[in-house]
């Protein structure tokens, strides 16, 4: 403090700025030296504004080393080693650039460092690449740059889409090497095969439904195909009973035969058309079978028409 308070009044500046000064570089000492180091590097911020003093922006220096900001103390020091001195400067001065320039090393050797490389960019293709928010010109890629210590978060982006982010913590001293892959994104293989795995169930799925229906279209169209028969069969009997009675008209004592041939007629008829449409219905639901496998498949030849394949 004495040294402060000695470089301060060396200058012949207003009273109200060196006390100012003064008060401000006692405050930071005192939060330095409680262990408040981010207090402290404020408060020598403030005071080297007013005063522009070598033993003052050395107390900063300090401070930012001791919150592992190196990057930021360092680039102090190496203000303050090169202060150049006027004659007859106090002693305070010259003390605290020799102290610049012998700590300046000591913080530097701190430093870690970081190599950041691309992988997969297209030819032509612009990447902005980032760490913690702030762009990092393209000179630093592919090199190792000194970084300050702590956690880090490196992303990499083209034309505004996020194309890789990786997270780092650095420790003093120590190199890392980070390599982005910024090709774009890929479906995951398990992903896909699961897609087409889903894709291929709901298919076969819909098959067997429609299996399903043409088997009970083709059951129904046998049914009907045998009602239609045997009804047939009955109206033709009824009819030839009646053709031996009826000459020319019916006696009224076949009026039975007579109803009962109408009515298995009409049930022949209905009968053979609905067993006609349902076999037709089911074959043609077995004929669309599984998009991914043929099943049954219908071919038109010049002497008539082929149904054939797997069911």
């Amino acid at each position: 403090m004495a040294l402060l308070l000695c470089a301060a009044s060396a200058h012949a500046q207003d009273a109200e700025i060196r006390t100012a000064a003064r008060d401000l570089a006692t405050q930071g000492a005192q939060a330095y030296d409680e262990g408040q180091y981010a207090e402290a590097s404020d408060f020598f911020r403030r005071a080297h504004e007013l005063v522009h003093a070598p033993s003052i922006a050395l107390l900063q220096a300090r401070s930012l080393a001791k919150l592992g900001q190196l990057l930021q103390a360092i680039d102090i020091y190496e203000q303050t080693a090169r202060f150049k001195l006027a004659e007859g400067a106090p002693e305070a001065y010259s003390q605290a650039v020799e102290a610049a320039r012998s700590e300046v090393e000591d913080v530097r050797h701190r430093l870690p460092r970081l190599k950041v490389t691309l992988i997969g960019a297209a030819s032509g293709e612009v990447v902005q690449v980032s760490m913690d928010d702030r762009p990092t010109p393209d000179a630093l890629l592919g090199v190792a740059r000194p970084t300050n210590p702590g956690p880090h978060r490196i992303e990499a982006r083209v034309a505004g889409q996020l194309r890789a982010t990786r997270e780092v913590a650095m420790i003093e001293g120590e190199s890392y090497q980070v390599e982005l892959d910024v090709r774009p994104a890929q479906p995951e293989p398990r992903a896909a095969a699961a897609q087409n795995a889903d894709s291929s169930s709901l298919g076969a799925s819909g098959f067997s439904t429609r299996k399903n229906w043409g088997y009970v279209g083709l059951g129904v169209g046998a049914l009907g195909l045998g009602l239609g028969t045997y009804t047939g069969l009955s109206a033709l009997q009824h009819k030839s009973s009646l053709d031996s009675l009826c000459n020319p008209t019916c006696p009224r004592s076949s009026a039975d035969d007579l109803h009962s041939f109408r009515s298995n007629r009409t049930i022949s008829y209905v009968s053979f058309g609905v067993g006609i449409a349902a076999v037709a219905t089911g074959v043609v639901l077995l004929t669309l079978g599984n998009p991914g496998r043929e099943q049954l498949a219908i071919r038109a030849l010049p002497t008539g028409v082929q149904i054939g394949g797997q069911l």
